[in-house]
């Protein structure tokens, strides 16, 4: 039977509210801001947990540390492919690629961010300063619009 802390939800949601995949080093910073005692090893055996869990997935940058991100809670994430304007939507039981979500309109998809209470994700796109904004259930996109010179992150 898996334990449900305080500790643990505070690392999960350190992980859901950053945007952005994270270090180990980086997730503790976030949940120690409030549990100021947590320690270091606890927030790798909640990694572990939540990896095996399927409720994070590590994201593997090449010549850089381990980073993890949240997946939404049904075996799903997804990542920008910014050579071809579209979005991978992976799935993290199998670690396959479920399917590719064109992103017409979209001239080089950077930052991504999900919204998991209404299932949106929300794509900014480098080259021709538009958001784009996805139905992370159809792939459908619901809303593209203006942004500022080259979008570097979505919060």
């Amino acid at each position: 039977m898996k334990r449900h802390t305080r500790q643990g939800e505070v690392i999960l949601a350190a992980i859901k509210t950053a945007g952005r995949p994270l270090t180990p080093l980086e997730i503790h910073e976030l949940a120690s801001k409030k549990i100021p005692r947590l320690g270091i090893a606890t927030t790798y055996r909640h990694i572990k947990t939540l990896s095996e869990s399927h409720q994070v997935v590590g994201v593997d940058y090449p010549g850089q540390p381990p980073r993890y991100e949240w997946a939404d809670g049904q075996g799903k994430v997804w990542v920008n492919l910014e050579e071809g304007n579209a979005i991978a939507e992976i799935d993290t039981k199998t670690l396959t690629l479920a399917r590719t979500i064109k992103l017409d309109g979209c001239d080089g998809p950077g930052p991504l961010a999900f919204d998991p209470s209404d299932r949106l994700l929300f794509s900014g796109c480098t080259g021709n300063s538009l958001m784009v904004v996805v139905d992370a259930d159809t792939g459908k996109i619901v809303a593209t619009v203006k942004v500022g010179d080259d979008p570097d992150g979505i919060a």
